[in-house]
């Protein structure tokens, strides 16, 4: 029998043994799952088979994420959107309404070659210690368009409650002393700044009120400049504050704070045989001063306390007002406290609508339609915004009483420390040498300082609380008007005809006028806008021509003109585009682009 030798294995036709092809497979079968288990496709699937490791060209598998991040991504997106938008609308209603009025810019300027200019009023907010929160709504959503339309403005912002109606009170006074030839007027560097100028200009300008704080005390302003009787020596700043000190001073003297305690002494006569003594010999008169006054009181003129100017150097109150700016009125609501954060977040969103009541008042005033004031409307102006002002601001006049007594039991501790230091009863103590304690004199001027502050405060916390109606005096009529959408009729005899033609064709298509355009545009048409946009067309001329349409494109093209301009010009000629090209007349400027 013959014994098998070892087994060969079989060979394949190409050569190749049988664990080689096996192995070649399983290497084959490994890369094809690596490229499956890689997701790879197509150009993936070559380039894993070129040698690129399948981690470069491995993804990671999308899904979506988590419930946190889902809920942390929307909120973000979300808000982020809704600020984008808000502002891109703030820009786009800013623009556009800057290019409304940039035409005014170009108007030429009267003979003195003064601009118009309008005064702007701004109180402080109560219940909020930035006193510029009304000013800044003023400077970012209504002064660009003034800016365009080369309007100037000045700007005065009440420091505390009652600046403002001190502030006017006084210039008006002062006013009064100069128109009567009590005090000379202040003549300005040129032509244009004399005082009749400035009045003249000051009327057609016009004052804006912002807010419902600022119209109580401009009213309350007008009130005691006019309503109550100027002495020389009231009406300026400097005499209004040296007459205020003088009132403080009279207040302080006898009230008894600084009185010395009397000392009785009690000495035992024949006792001792000693003999009583001497009698002092009598003091020598020693000029007066009043001790309540600031220190640098003396400084000034003696005549502070003169007295009262004679009868005929005395203007009495007058009970009409003369003829005063128009009034625009600006609503504003200041959002303070913790209770008001979600309408402050609400308003963070949404100041499109404080840029769109800002351009729309800003056309009011650059219109100049105004009316007479309306007491039974008018003087409830912002009367909603009270509603939102901090309940702490009912009670100034209760915080102030607590200040003051408080400030009055310390008071006497210091002042009994500063009597007993200037006497040498007692020696300093090493705190007091460190810090030494003020003076008896400078205790007055401290307890001075303090009063007057306090009194300012709650004479303007009267004029701005909750609940007081703005003053209004009966006699002062037509004296008083407000800038207004619509205005009033003019009723001027017709046949006045406007120097402007461009300015009737704005008031026509609805844009926007100067004062003295307006009033020469309702003149001539004696009505109203809305009456003039209602009225029947006039025929055109040559409407029955039937124009070209090459023609039109021609005029258009050539001519820079609109479509209707160029149909206009073709129907005034007859249709004869060469005689629409001899009438033309080139601008002498192009008109500049205003952009802010």
């Amino acid at each position: 029998m013959a014994v098998p030798g070892p087994s060969t294995p079989p060979v394949s036709p190409s050569g190749s043994t049988p664990s080689a092809a096996t192995s070649a497979a399983s290497t084959g079968s490994k890369v094809a799952a690596e490229a499956a288990s890689a997701g790879s496709s197509g150009i993936r699937s070559v380039l894993m088979y070129t040698g690129i490791p399948p981690s470069l060209l491995r993804m990671p598998k999308l899904r979506l994420p988590s419930r946190n991040w889902l809920i942390f991504l929307g909120v973000i997106g979300s808000t982020t959107a809704l600020f984008v938008y808000d502002r891109r609308e703030c820009r786009r209603i800013r623009r556009e309404a800057c290019e409304k009025v940039a035409w005014m810019a170009d108007l030429p300027l009267d003979p003195q070659g003064t601009v118009r200019r309008v005064k702007v009023y701004a109180a402080r907010q109560p219940g909020d210690d930035e006193s510029a929160k009304g000013m800044l709504y003023f400077r970012k959503w209504v002064k660009p368009i003034l800016v365009a339309a080369a309007v100037d403005y000045d700007m005065v912002v009440g420091q505390r409650h009652g600046s403002i109606t001190d502030l006017l009170a006084r210039e008006i006074q002062h006013k009064r002393l100069v128109d009567a030839g009590l005090l000379p007027p202040v003549a300005g560097p040129t032509p244009a700044m004399q005082p009749a100028a400035e009045q003249e200009s000051a009327l057609q300008g016009g004052i804006v009120l912002i807010g419902r704080s600022t119209f109580k005390e401009y009213m309350e302003g007008l009130k005691r400049g006019y309503g109550e009787s100027v002495s020389l020596g009231r009406g300026g700043k400097q005499r209004g504050d040296d007459e205020e000190d003088a009132q403080i001073a009279k207040e302080l003297e006898n009230d008894g704070v600084f009185d010395e305690p009397e000392v009785v002494d009690i000495t035992s006569s024949g006792e001792d045989g000693a003999p009583p003594p001497p009698a002092p010999a009598p003091a020598q008169p020693q000029p007066f001063r009043n001790p309540f006054l600031p220190s640098n009181f003396e400084l000034r003129p003696n005549n502070r306390f003169q007295p009262a100017p004679p009868a005929q150097a005395v203007l009495p109150a007058e009970l009409t007002l003369p003829p005063q700016p128009p009034l625009l009125l600006l609503p504003f609501r200041n959002l303070v406290g913790i209770s008001l954060v979600p309408r402050q977040i609400w308003g963070f969103f949404n100041r499109r609508y404080y840029a769109q009541s800002g351009a729309e008042h800003a056309f009011i005033l650059l219109k100049g339609a105004t009316r007479p004031f309306d007491p039974r409307t008018d003087l409830a102006f912002g009367q909603e915004t009270e509603y939102y002002w901090p309940s702490k601001f009912d009670k100034v006049d209760a915080d102030i009483d607590k200040r003051r007594t408080e400030y009055y039991k310390e008071l006497a501790k210091k002042l009994k420390t500063a009597r007993e230091l200037a006497s040498g009863e007692r020696a300093p103590t090493k705190d007091e040498e460190r810090n030494p304690p003020k003076t008896e004199q400078e205790l007055r001027q401290d307890r001075f300082d303090r009063e007057k502050r306090w009194k300012r405060e709650l004479e303007g916390w009267k004029i701005v609380r909750r609940g007081q109606d703005p003053v209004w005096e009966e006699g002062w009529g037509e004296a008083v008007r407000v800038y207004d959408k619509e205005g009033e009729k003019v009723k001027i005899p017709p046949g006045v005809v406007p120097s402007r033609p461009e300015v009737i064709m704005s008031f026509q298509d609805g844009g926007f006028y100067s004062q003295q355009a307006l009033i020469a545009a309702l003149s001539a048409i004696n009505t109203t806008h809305a009456e003039w946009k209602a009225r029947p067309k006039p025929a055109v001329v040559g409407a029955e021509l039937k124009l070209a349409k090459e023609d039109v494109e021609l005029v258009m093209s050539e001519l820079d003109y609109t479509k209707p301009q160029a149909e206009r010009a073709l129907r005034e000629n007859g249709g004869d585009v060469q005689k629409v090209f001899d009438e033309y007349v080139k601008p002498a400027k192009p008109r500049e682009e205003h952009r802010y």
